[in-house]
């Protein structure tokens, strides 16, 4: 569980997986809120074997279909494709590449601890305080189609 605030905004985040799935589940809690805001998410994808790490590229895919609230992308051939629930949300498409993560345990290992990371854009969603969100990150449909 995290907290976080940001101008008189306070949000808890709590992040489960789902035993024997490739499936997350991120519930977001709004605790404080002087008004309403907009949550904005950008998922990144970093579609990799566990072995290495991902460079900017042309061969990515930058098409998604995203419709009431759901998201769906396949990156490459051959990986599974990502779907995101986001209930009541909009998504901008603003495709790019963010250059150069670092992973602090990686470089601690003496292994190659940098990594670009593609986002497809910006999922946005309207809450006010006592709101609460569920976020679904899965390699099956979660909607079942």
């Amino acid at each position: 569980m995290f907290e976080y605030e940001a101008g008189g905004v306070r949000l808890r985040k709590t992040i489960a997986a789902v035993n024997g799935e490739n499936t997350t589940l991120v519930l977001y809690e709004v605790l404080e809120a002087p008004s309403s805001f907009t949550l904005e998410l950008r998922p990144f994808v970093s579609p990799r074997d566990y072995h290495s790490l991902s460079r900017a590229n042309d061969a990515i895919r930058r098409e998604a279909q995203f419709s009431e609230g759901m998201f769906r992308m396949q990156a490459y051939d051959g990986v599974p494709e990502i779907f995101i629930s986001v209930p009541g949300s909009t998504f901008e498409f603003r495709p790019d590449w963010y250059r150069n993560f670092e992973y602090a345990v990686e470089q601690f290992r003496g292994l190659d601890f940098r990594e670009d990371l593609f986002t497809h854009g910006v999922f946005k969603r309207e809450l006010k305080k006592g709101d609460k969100l569920g976020v679904i990150i899965s390699t099956e449909n979660p909607a079942g189609n």
